[in-house]
Protein backbone atom coordinates (compact mmCIF):
# COMPACT_ATOMS: atom_id res chain seq x y z
CA UNK A 1 0.00 0.00 0.00
CA UNK A 2 2.90 2.69 0.83
CA UNK A 3 3.65 1.99 -2.79
CA UNK A 4 0.79 4.15 -3.69
CA UNK A 5 2.04 7.78 -3.56
CA UNK A 6 -1.13 10.44 -2.68
CA UNK A 7 -0.26 13.52 -4.05
CA UNK A 8 -3.07 15.61 -1.98
CA UNK A 9 -6.26 15.08 -0.11
CA UNK A 10 -8.94 17.24 -0.28
CA UNK A 11 -11.18 17.93 2.69
CA UNK A 12 -14.56 18.79 1.83
CA UNK A 13 -18.04 18.71 2.80
CA UNK A 14 -19.04 15.41 1.26
CA UNK A 15 -20.22 11.87 1.97
CA UNK A 16 -17.93 9.51 0.13
CA UNK A 17 -14.22 8.86 -0.85
CA UNK A 18 -13.14 9.87 -4.49
CA UNK A 19 -9.84 9.25 -6.22
CA UNK A 20 -8.60 11.09 -9.18
CA UNK A 21 -5.39 10.79 -11.20
CA UNK A 22 -4.48 14.12 -12.59
CA UNK A 23 -2.24 14.95 -15.86
CA UNK A 24 0.81 14.16 -14.24
CA UNK A 25 -0.40 10.78 -12.84
CA UNK A 26 -0.38 12.15 -9.47
CA UNK A 27 -3.13 10.65 -7.14
CA UNK A 28 -5.72 13.30 -5.92
CA UNK A 29 -8.13 12.30 -3.05
CA UNK A 30 -11.13 13.95 -1.92
CA UNK A 31 -12.19 12.81 1.34
CA UNK A 32 -14.99 13.75 3.78
CA UNK A 33 -13.72 16.01 6.83
CA UNK A 34 -14.07 12.88 9.51
CA UNK A 35 -12.59 10.31 6.85
CA UNK A 36 -9.45 9.37 9.30
CA UNK A 37 -6.39 8.67 7.71
CA UNK A 38 -6.81 4.54 7.68
CA UNK A 39 -10.26 4.96 5.83
CA UNK A 40 -8.37 6.69 3.02
CA UNK A 41 -5.83 4.36 2.60
CA UNK A 42 -8.04 1.53 2.63
CA UNK A 43 -10.13 2.87 -0.22
CA UNK A 44 -6.53 3.39 -2.44
CA UNK A 45 -5.71 -0.29 -1.20
CA UNK A 46 -8.84 -1.84 -2.30
CA UNK A 47 -8.47 0.43 -5.90
CA UNK A 48 -4.85 0.07 -5.97
CA UNK A 49 -5.23 -1.95 -9.76
CA UNK A 50 -7.31 1.18 -10.98
CA UNK A 51 -4.57 3.01 -9.77
CA UNK A 52 -2.25 1.59 -11.62
CA UNK A 53 -3.95 1.13 -14.76
CA UNK A 54 -5.28 4.57 -14.80
CA UNK A 55 -1.87 6.00 -14.42
CA UNK A 56 -0.23 3.76 -17.13
CA UNK A 57 -2.98 5.43 -19.23
CA UNK A 58 -2.56 8.98 -18.17
CA UNK A 59 0.73 8.23 -18.96
CA UNK A 60 0.13 6.89 -22.33
CA UNK A 61 -2.06 9.78 -22.95
CA UNK A 62 0.82 12.40 -22.09
CA UNK A 63 3.55 10.07 -24.74
CA UNK A 64 0.40 10.88 -27.50
CA UNK A 65 0.14 14.39 -26.70
CA UNK A 66 2.93 15.29 -27.45
CA UNK A 67 3.38 13.47 -30.72
CA UNK A 68 0.19 14.77 -31.71
CA UNK A 69 1.56 18.37 -30.69
CA UNK A 70 4.32 18.22 -32.79
CA UNK A 71 1.83 17.02 -35.65
CA UNK A 72 -1.06 19.91 -35.10
CA UNK A 73 2.15 22.95 -34.23
CA UNK A 74 0.72 25.28 -36.92
CA UNK A 75 -2.79 23.90 -37.04
CA UNK A 76 -5.59 25.32 -34.90
CA UNK A 77 -8.40 23.38 -33.93
CA UNK A 78 -12.44 24.66 -34.66
CA UNK A 79 -15.42 22.44 -34.21
CA UNK A 80 -13.23 19.45 -34.23
CA UNK A 81 -11.27 20.31 -37.42
CA UNK A 82 -7.85 21.38 -37.43
CA UNK A 83 -7.37 24.15 -39.84
CA UNK A 84 -3.65 25.66 -40.89
CA UNK A 85 -2.18 28.43 -38.94
CA UNK A 86 -0.87 31.09 -41.55
CA UNK A 87 1.43 33.82 -40.67
CA UNK A 88 0.81 37.26 -42.46
CA UNK A 89 3.09 40.39 -42.01
CA UNK A 90 0.91 43.02 -42.83
CA UNK A 91 -0.14 44.92 -39.58
CA UNK A 92 1.79 47.14 -37.30
CA UNK A 93 2.63 45.81 -33.56
CA UNK A 94 0.22 47.03 -31.24
CA UNK A 95 0.17 46.48 -27.43
CA UNK A 96 -2.97 46.87 -27.03
CA UNK A 97 -5.61 44.03 -25.69
CA UNK A 98 -8.06 42.90 -28.65
CA UNK A 99 -11.39 42.30 -27.53
CA UNK A 100 -14.53 41.38 -29.45
CA UNK A 101 -18.04 41.30 -28.90
CA UNK A 102 -20.33 38.24 -30.22
CA UNK A 103 -22.78 40.67 -31.79
CA UNK A 104 -19.74 40.96 -34.26
CA UNK A 105 -20.29 37.24 -35.41
CA UNK A 106 -22.54 36.61 -38.37
CA UNK A 107 -24.79 33.32 -38.44
CA UNK A 108 -22.23 30.54 -40.12
CA UNK A 109 -20.07 28.80 -38.05
CA UNK A 110 -17.34 28.05 -40.99
CA UNK A 111 -17.54 31.43 -42.13
CA UNK A 112 -17.83 33.73 -39.27
CA UNK A 113 -16.78 37.32 -39.64
CA UNK A 114 -14.87 39.57 -37.03
CA UNK A 115 -14.03 42.96 -36.47
CA UNK A 116 -11.37 43.60 -39.62
CA UNK A 117 -8.06 44.67 -37.25
CA UNK A 118 -8.10 41.81 -35.04
CA UNK A 119 -4.86 39.95 -35.67
CA UNK A 120 -6.90 36.47 -35.65
CA UNK A 121 -9.14 35.76 -38.78
CA UNK A 122 -10.20 32.46 -40.11
CA UNK A 123 -11.17 32.69 -43.55
CA UNK A 124 -11.63 29.99 -46.49
CA UNK A 125 -10.81 27.50 -43.76
CA UNK A 126 -7.51 28.25 -42.77
CA UNK A 127 -6.38 30.52 -39.70
CA UNK A 128 -4.59 33.99 -40.41
CA UNK A 129 -2.52 35.37 -37.70
CA UNK A 130 -0.24 38.48 -38.02
CA UNK A 131 3.00 37.34 -37.28
CA UNK A 132 4.07 40.69 -34.66
CA UNK A 133 1.40 39.38 -32.55
CA UNK A 134 3.36 35.59 -32.60
CA UNK A 135 4.37 36.03 -29.01
CA UNK A 136 0.92 36.60 -27.73
CA UNK A 137 -1.08 33.88 -30.11
CA UNK A 138 -2.49 32.35 -26.98
CA UNK A 139 -4.30 34.99 -25.49
CA UNK A 140 -5.59 36.19 -28.84
CA UNK A 141 -6.58 32.75 -29.84
CA UNK A 142 -8.31 32.45 -26.22
CA UNK A 143 -10.32 35.83 -26.64
CA UNK A 144 -11.24 34.39 -30.32
CA UNK A 145 -12.36 30.84 -28.90
CA UNK A 146 -14.24 32.73 -25.90
CA UNK A 147 -16.52 34.72 -28.67
CA UNK A 148 -17.19 31.78 -31.23
CA UNK A 149 -18.19 29.90 -28.26
CA UNK A 150 -20.55 32.58 -26.95
CA UNK A 151 -22.57 32.14 -30.23
CA UNK A 152 -21.94 29.11 -30.99
CA UNK A 153 -22.93 27.20 -27.38
CA UNK A 154 -25.94 30.32 -27.18
CA UNK A 155 -27.32 28.46 -30.86
CA UNK A 156 -27.07 25.32 -29.93
CA UNK A 157 -28.46 25.85 -26.30
CA UNK A 158 -31.58 27.26 -27.93
CA UNK A 159 -32.23 24.54 -30.20
CA UNK A 160 -32.10 22.03 -27.53
CA UNK A 161 -34.42 23.61 -25.07
CA UNK A 162 -37.01 24.38 -27.87
CA UNK A 163 -36.65 20.22 -29.04
CA UNK A 164 -36.79 19.12 -25.52
CA UNK A 165 -39.03 21.63 -24.28
CA UNK A 166 -37.25 22.78 -21.27
CA UNK A 167 -36.79 26.66 -20.71
CA UNK A 168 -33.48 28.20 -19.01
CA UNK A 169 -32.77 31.64 -17.70
CA UNK A 170 -29.26 32.87 -19.18
CA UNK A 171 -25.91 30.99 -20.25
CA UNK A 172 -22.81 32.35 -19.22
CA UNK A 173 -19.16 31.44 -21.16
CA UNK A 174 -16.50 30.58 -18.24
CA UNK A 175 -12.75 29.42 -18.66
CA UNK A 176 -13.18 26.42 -16.73
CA UNK A 177 -10.61 23.86 -17.41
CA UNK A 178 -11.47 20.78 -15.32
CA UNK A 179 -15.47 21.33 -16.15
CA UNK A 180 -17.35 20.92 -19.37
CA UNK A 181 -20.28 22.33 -17.67
CA UNK A 182 -22.53 23.45 -15.06
CA UNK A 183 -26.15 24.42 -13.93
CA UNK A 184 -27.21 26.00 -11.18
CA UNK A 185 -30.97 26.79 -10.65
CA UNK A 186 -32.00 27.66 -14.60
CA UNK A 187 -28.50 28.92 -15.36
CA UNK A 188 -26.32 27.50 -17.45
CA UNK A 189 -22.18 27.61 -17.57
CA UNK A 190 -20.28 26.29 -20.18
CA UNK A 191 -16.35 26.35 -20.97
CA UNK A 192 -14.97 28.47 -24.13
CA UNK A 193 -13.04 25.58 -24.49
CA UNK A 194 -16.12 23.22 -25.89
CA UNK A 195 -16.07 25.11 -29.12
CA UNK A 196 -13.11 23.33 -30.05
CA UNK A 197 -15.28 20.08 -29.59
CA UNK A 198 -17.40 18.79 -32.96
CA UNK A 199 -20.98 19.97 -32.75
CA UNK A 200 -22.63 16.39 -31.77
CA UNK A 201 -19.93 16.82 -28.53
CA UNK A 202 -21.47 20.36 -27.68
CA UNK A 203 -24.61 19.36 -28.21
CA UNK A 204 -24.39 16.42 -25.54
CA UNK A 205 -22.70 18.84 -22.95
CA UNK A 206 -25.81 21.26 -23.59
CA UNK A 207 -27.90 18.43 -23.10
CA UNK A 208 -26.58 17.19 -19.96
CA UNK A 209 -26.88 20.55 -18.33
CA UNK A 210 -29.95 21.32 -19.44
CA UNK A 211 -31.71 17.96 -17.87
CA UNK A 212 -30.16 19.09 -14.71
CA UNK A 213 -32.70 21.81 -14.64
CA UNK A 214 -35.27 19.41 -14.32
CA UNK A 215 -33.38 16.69 -12.28
CA UNK A 216 -30.60 18.79 -10.14
CA UNK A 217 -28.38 14.92 -9.50
CA UNK A 218 -27.48 12.20 -11.67
CA UNK A 219 -30.57 10.05 -10.38
CA UNK A 220 -32.20 6.83 -12.42
CA UNK A 221 -34.76 9.13 -13.65
CA UNK A 222 -32.17 11.98 -14.93
CA UNK A 223 -30.33 9.50 -17.03
CA UNK A 224 -33.55 7.86 -18.10
CA UNK A 225 -34.45 11.29 -20.05
CA UNK A 226 -31.02 11.77 -21.19
CA UNK A 227 -31.49 8.49 -22.73
CA UNK A 228 -34.76 9.97 -24.24
CA UNK A 229 -33.63 12.83 -25.74
CA UNK A 230 -29.96 11.59 -27.03
CA UNK A 231 -30.02 7.81 -26.90
CA UNK A 232 -26.36 7.60 -28.14
CA UNK A 233 -24.81 10.03 -25.11
CA UNK A 234 -22.67 7.42 -24.25
CA UNK A 235 -20.56 7.36 -27.66
CA UNK A 236 -20.56 11.46 -27.11
CA UNK A 237 -19.40 10.77 -23.58
CA UNK A 238 -16.65 8.75 -24.30
CA UNK A 239 -15.49 10.59 -27.22
CA UNK A 240 -15.19 13.24 -24.54
CA UNK A 241 -13.34 11.66 -22.32
CA UNK A 242 -10.97 10.91 -24.90
CA UNK A 243 -10.34 13.27 -26.52
CA UNK A 244 -10.89 16.41 -24.13
CA UNK A 245 -7.21 16.92 -23.42
CA UNK A 246 -7.08 18.27 -26.87
CA UNK A 247 -9.28 20.91 -26.37
CA UNK A 248 -6.72 23.20 -24.89
CA UNK A 249 -5.23 25.97 -26.57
Amino acid sequence: MKDIKIKKIIRTNRRTISLHIDDDTNLIVRAPEFASQHDIYSVVQRHSIWVKRTREKVNKRRIERKEEDKNKKDKILYLGEYYPLILKNDRKTDDSVFVFNSSDIIKNYKNMDIPPDYPLQFKDAQFYLDESYINRKAEILTNWYKSMAFFVINERVKICSIEYGISFAKIRITGAKTRWGSCFKRDLNFTYRLVMAPIFIIDYVVTHELIHILFKNHSKCYWEKVVEVMPDYKERRRWLKENGYKLEV
